[in-house]
């Protein structure tokens, strides 16, 4: 279930006043979330929707960095205390950021650390995550995560027995930090680069153990009520061969194989996320990537500004990266599907994340996007290549720039949504729906910016409420209906 209160009635907290101006006849009856089983999203054309046949729009953040070491979760681990209560603190920490989804850092090291034999014990803390996500209002993207392939050579993700020792002795020393880690990538002869043409190749069956092992994981997790949709692997170089190539013909190759294998796992319905080649994440048109012949994907880029992010530049390009956006996201609509800026970010040292931030997400509400933020980790000081992106402090405090990523969303709407123009300055929201159907529709006013009483103003609705506890305006329409909201700081 989405949470343990669905389905009880909401008390109506809004002001004489606003009840007014909503104009409509039955605007003081209160509505409740729908009771959804799975928080499930599938591909409609361009369109995710989720078991109710409402069209979803997901935002959330990556969790996370902190994965990518030992013990490799997102936090780190204190025996003393149970797993899951910690689990649980996390979790709830990162639902107050505003987050909806989570795109849930799997690591196959820890899975299976010896080829052949899967350590239960690190997927069953893996399912307490999920439990946990869900619990605090969170959906969850399984994703397979890997960066440089191995900590052998100073990436992260695949197991230890994965590489081979002439490519390990060859890997370098000590390891680079951020941003320097990734020029691996750009050399076809690198250490990381070679580890993974074993895997396109299927060198010694790596191919197929891989296989193997996310059939494991989805036979674990595919009747989980949080699983929202699944991503077969992050940012895959190159490896030994051309792009063009890699892009035409390797990569829809592989997704076709993995992809095929979740899909037998947990059936048609779950969305699958497919990243382009990485490298390809500074905001240019990816023309080369051919589409797998796989149903129900979602094309899912990454977005890295290469003078803000790349060189941890001060400088913000506002109208670059209004273009830059669009054009990462573009290649979907030639492949017919939905799409999703499926990770980006700034290093936390860059005195101008706030505002690169704000310009990004400013993109994403103008295309109506699907958007994940990297990342959110809680460590005291373990950091993979000295990279710190976390939304969190050691202590589970926030970063006084996390006021930017908690933006009113429209999260599932029984309809289709117009535009979302959303002004921080003013803390206003403007929200127009379209071609409503008979459902109730969930939109994210987060209180951090609107107070826990929003003035808001629905027009073309025949009933709405606001849920203070979710945080949530509720509404229903007459199929067919327009829709207008606005939403403006209240008590």
């Amino acid at each position: 279930m989405y949470n343990a209160h669905l389905g009880v009635p909401v008390t109506r907290l809004v002001p004489l006043i606003v009840l007014l101006a909503a104009c409509t006849p039955d605007a003081t009856q209160a509505l409740t979330r729908p009771l959804v089983e799975r928080r499930t999203v599938h591909v409609d054309g361009l369109t995710l929707r989720d078991t109710l046949d409402r069209a979803v729009m997901l935002r959330g953040v990556a969790v996370g960095g902190r994965s990518k070491l030992p013990p490799f979760f997102p936090f780190d681990v204190d025996e003393a205390v149970p797993f899951t209560d910690q689990a649980d603190a996390f979790f709830g920490r990162v639902s107050a950021l505003g987050a909806g989804v989570v795109r849930l850092a799997l690591m196959w090291e820890p899975l299976e650390p010896t080829r052949g034999t899967y350590d239960d014990t690190y997927l069953d803390k893996y399912l307490a995550m999920m439990d946990a996500a869900d619990a605090h209002g969170l959906g969850v993207i399984v994703e397979f995560h890997q960066d440089i392939f191995s900590r052998r050579i100073c990436g992260d993700g695949f197991p230890l027995w994965a590489i081979t020792d002439e490519i390990a002795a060859a890997g370098p020393a000590p390891c680079p930090g951020f941003p320097g880690w990734g020029l691996a990538y750009l050399d076809p002869t690198s250490a990381a680069n070679r580890a993974m043409q074993r895997l396109w190749d299927n060198d010694d069956g790596l191919r197929d153990d891989m296989v193997a092992a996310w059939r494991h994981v989805a036979t674990a997790v595919k009747d989980h009520p949080a699983v929202v949709a699944f991503e077969p692997i992050n940012e895959p170089p190159s490896g030994t061969g051309t792009k063009e190539d890699f892009e035409q013909t390797v990569l829809p190759g592989f997704y076709d194989v993995m992809g095929g294998a979740i899909r037998e796992v947990v059936g048609d319905e779950p969305a699958l996320l497919l990243d382009g080649r990485a490298g390809d994440a500074l905001g240019t048109v990816n023309e080369r990537f051919a589409k797998p012949h796989l149903d129900g994907v979602v094309y899912a880029p990454h977005y890295y500004n290469a003078i803000t992010v790349g060189l941890n530049s001060p400088s913000v390009n506002a109208d670059a990266i209004r273009l830059d956006v669009p054009h990462a996201l573009e290649l979907a609509d030639t492949w017919g599907t939905p799409s999703m800026l499926d990770e980006f970010g700034v290093h936390n040292t860059n005195p101008s994340k706030a505002e690169y931030l704000g310009v990004v997400y400013d993109a994403l509400d103008e295309q109506l996007a699907n958007g994940s933020m990297w990342d959110v980790s809680q460590t005291d000081g373990t950091l993979w290549n000295t990279e710190e992106f976390s939304a969190l402090y050691g202590d589970g405090s926030e970063h006084d720039w996390v006021s930017v990523i908690d933006r009113p969303v429209p999260r599932a709407i029984a309809g289709t949504v117009r535009s979302l123009v959303w002004d921080p300055v003013a803390e206003s929201l403007d929200l127009e729906l379209a071609d409503m159907t008979d459902g109730v529709s969930e939109i994210y006013l987060p209180t951090r910016h609107l107070g826990a009483t929003p003035a808001i103003v629905v027009d073309g609705a025949t009933d709405w409420t606001w849920d203070a506890e979710d945080q949530l305006l509720l509404l229903r329409a007459e199929p067919g209906a327009d829709v207008t909201v606005r939403a403006t700081r209240g008590t």
